[in-house]
């Protein structure tokens, strides 16, 4: 299999260069081929063998692809804080018809109570009137009549 720098090694493990040389070349988990000093190279191979698998992803895809999620989750960051202060809205909404609803009932409770005494007292007054003569020959008749 080829051989790749230790940059692009830690790039096909989806690894930070200096996490790659710390975590793995330096325990020896994973081996380099140092044939040139200055430049030592790992196999694909190890990284299969490491990892499992190799990411195909470059460096440049990498941050492209952090960008966009980043921006999709400030997409739904704000969307979720614009329901969030919508949603307070219609609460303090809600909490304020209700008020109005429980004002309102009082003043139907109150109205129904003053019609029935206005009632009560048209029937009172309607018998009372009923019950008196109403003139000198109903009086005199009213004596005389039996109880």
């Amino acid at each position: 299999m080829p051989l790749v720098n230790l940059t692009e090694a830690a790039n096909l493990a989806g690894l930070s260069r200096s996490y790659f040389h710390t975590n793995y070349i330096k325990t020896g988990i994973v081996s380099v081929d140092r044939t040139d000093i200055k430049n030592p190279k790992v196999d694909t191979s190890e990284i299969l063998r490491v990892f499992g698998k190799i990411n195909q992803n470059s460096s440049s895809e990498q941050a492209k692809e952090q960008v966009e999620t980043s921006s999709e989750n400030i997409g739904v960051f704000v969307e979720n804080e614009r329901l969030k202060a919508r949603l307070e809205g219609m609460q303090e909404l809600l909490l304020v018809k209700e008020e109005q609803i429980r004002r309102e009932q009082q003043l139907a409770n109150k109205a129904e109570e003053r019609a029935n005494a206005a009632e009560q007292q048209y029937r009172a007054l309607l018998e009372d009137k009923l019950k008196k003569p109403k003139g000198f020959l109903d009086r005199l008749l009213a004596v005389f009549q039996p109880v």
